[in-house]
């Protein structure tokens, strides 16, 4: 896992890379008042129920999700609830600019866990 540690360059890049990491048996999550970070997060086995605000979806292998930093979300997940994540600072006003929600669901493409271990072997 890469964690916090080039913190000078946050002011200097637009997209800092925080945290990658994967839980093979991922415990419930709550965080009320969200997190520091962006975050990336797929599940490569099992299905988890995710709630962002209001809303609830169920998400199973082979999806994922994002969300912004600090908004409120929580998950939790089966037996076999294998996730993968990736979490990131980057300006507000730039996430605002091109469009990109509070939260989005997506397919996770084939390329992304090969390349995410690639990182995860730094």
């Amino acid at each position: 896992m890469f964690a916090e540690i080039h913190k000078e360059l946050y002011d200097v890049l637009p997209f800092v890379l925080t945290t990658v990491g994967e839980s093979p048996k991922q415990l419930p999550i709550d965080r009320p008042t969200g997190q520091s970070y962006h975050q990336f997060l797929w599940i490569k086995e099992g299905s988890g129920d995710f709630y962002v605000r209001d809303q609830r979806f169920s998400l199973h292998a082979g999806e994922g999700f994002f969300v912004r930093a600090n908004v409120p979300h929580s998950y939790i997940g089966n037996k076999q609830f294998y996730t993968v994540w990736s979490t990131f600072i980057m300006s507000e006003a730039a996430l605002d600019y091109i469009g990109v929600p509070e939260f989005l669901c997506f397919d996770v493409p084939d390329y992304l866990d090969r390349e995410t271990l690639q990182l995860l072997e730094f």
